[in-house]
């Protein structure tokens, strides 16, 4: 009779315990990162009577979490993902937004502009006209101004989120170390799984996935390791390494992210995928960047090209036409194009100067110096060398002749660069920023031919002459000598035939 109470004790101790998990599963339904529990039943051993073995009862073996690993694994990549793609795309829009709206982007002002010069063309005389046109130049130059200055700032939320996201990142790394330790020690203790813990730190893993995308490790004694990118390490056992974001070596204006390992800082930008920082490396290197020299190889090309244009023609005043926007290539412009890594120790400082606006890209460059006169010049968006050598005594420029992308990259005639060296060309990243109008008055504007051309009403010969074409200066087909003249040339200028060629 003992035996059968003691057996019927069992029985309903199981059960009070299968109700109570039971219960505890239907209360935290909603509770975040909560798996649900089951309670597993084992025979108790059973008792020799001398003829055979008679039963005891049942006890609980244990309480087990209903989980999948596998599903849990791909919850966390799709959680990445997802974060990733969002992320980038939200940033996306605010760009979209910014430069293809009606009201704010740059296709209206350069309709408007286009539009003036076409009917001042038509009545260049008149000064009301050439009013407008001088007041569409600016409002030009204001709106590159404008979205360049939208672009800066949106980059400056990129580089306060880097910063924002990488401390999460250290924060939920830091308390999935303590978490590792408490299961460990736990486990270790008594023997028995402690679900709640495993509760906890599989959310606080789902949380990072969000952030960034991980790989995790599970290691005997019911620890994880976790790992980003391409396997550097955040969380080994019960140590956290510390995610930093800093200014860049290269670039002062990006943000670079550094995992501080001891006393060791390793740059990882580039190894960084998924979740919401993967997001921002990838729209800060592959969108926002080109959008920065995009826009300002526009500006440039503009500014450039109807610059060497007014200076064909001839002003309301009769004088030769100058600059409509500023000069490309002023002497703050050039230095400006050469961005000094941190931790230079040379002091020489390379200018950039554009020479064929058509030829350049949306790319940024690397010049690496091994020696001090030994480089490298990479093109970063396919990572491409396009220039190397040794600088030769007196040579001050990169390449020795001719150009790269449009650009020259000049240098003193007695360098003073160190081995290790490296600056961040960017030919048109300020573009935008530094375009202006150059010219003040409505006279200014060259409307006229500088020249004309008509034959002497006692020619015998059946030749005719055209109203002459003026070509820019720097055309190769015409001859250098042509301009080594000092002053105007003296009008007018009379073309005498002195035989029938």
């Amino acid at each position: 009779m003992a035996d059968l109470l003691n057996i019927g004790i069992s029985g309903l101790s199981v059960t009070q315990n299968a109700l109570a998990t039971t219960g505890n599963n239907i209360t935290n339904a909603n509770t975040p990162g909560y798996s649900r529990q089951r309670v597993n039943l084992t025979q108790q051993p059973e008792q020799y009577i001398g003829v055979g073995y008679v039963g005891s009862g049942v006890k609980v073996q244990n309480v087990q979490r209903m989980v999948d690993q596998i599903l849990i694994g791909q919850l966390r990549s799709d959680t990445s993902t997802f974060n990733e793609l969002d992320t980038t795309s939200t940033q996306l829009n605010q760009l979209d937004s910014l430069l293809a709206d009606q009201s704010t982007g740059l296709s209206p002002t350069l309709q408007s502009l286009f539009a003036g010069l076409q009917q001042a063309s038509q009545d260049p005389t008149s000064i009301p006209i050439r009013q407008v046109v001088l007041s569409n130049l600016g409002t030009v130059a204001q709106r590159f101004n404008a979205l360049y200055q939208q672009l800066q700032t949106q980059a400056q939320a990129v580089n306060t989120q880097f910063a924002a996201t990488a401390s999460t990142i250290t924060n939920l790394a830091q308390n999935i170390a303590k978490l590792n330790q408490n299961i460990v020690e736990q486990g270790g203790s008594t023997g028995a799984t402690p679900n709640s813990l495993l509760d906890q730190r599989e959310e606080l893993l789902r949380q990072l996935s969000q952030s960034i995308g991980v790989k995790v490790v599970t290691v005997a004694d019911g620890s994880t390791s976790v790992f980003m990118g391409t396997g550097q390490p955040l969380v080994i056992g019960s140590q956290a390494n510390t995610l930093v974001s800093v200014p860049s070596v290269a670039d002062p204006s990006k943000q670079s992210l550094q995992l501080q390992v001891g006393s060791a800082a390793v740059d990882v930008t580039s190894y960084i995928t998924g979740g919401t920082l993967g997001g921002l490396v990838s729209f800060q290197n592959g969108t926002l960047t080109p959008a920065f020299n995009a826009l300002g190889r526009i500006a440039i090309a503009l500014a450039d090209s109807m610059n060497e244009q007014q200076k064909l023609g001839v002003d309301l005043n009769g004088a030769a036409g100058k600059n409509l926007f500023t000069d490309i290539n002023t002497a703050n412009a050039q230095t400006s194009r050469a961005v000094r890594a941190s931790t230079n120790t040379g002091t020489d400082q390379p200018q950039v100067f554009i020479d064929n606006p058509g030829a350049l890209t949306t790319s940024d460059y690397r010049l690496n110096f091994t020696s001090a006169t030994a480089y490298t010049l990479t093109r970063l968006s396919d990572n491409t060398a396009v220039a190397s050598g040794t600088l030769a005594v007196g040579q001050t420029s990169i390449p020795a002749s001719g150009d790269i992308d449009g650009f020259q990259i000049t240098v003193s005639a007695t360098p003073t660069f160190a081995t290790g060296d490296s600056f961040t060309i960017q030919p048109t990243r300020l573009g935008a920023q530094q375009i202006g109008v150059a010219i003040q008055k409505p006279e200014e504007l060259a409307l006229a031919q500088p020249i004309r051309a008509s034959a002497a009403t006692t020619n015998t010969g059946g030749g005719t002459i055209s109203q002459g074409l003026m070509v820019p200066e720097y055309q190769a087909a015409v001859p250098a000598a042509s301009f080594n003249v000092a002053s105007p040339l003296t009008q007018p200028l009379l073309v005498r035939f002195t035989s029938a060629t």
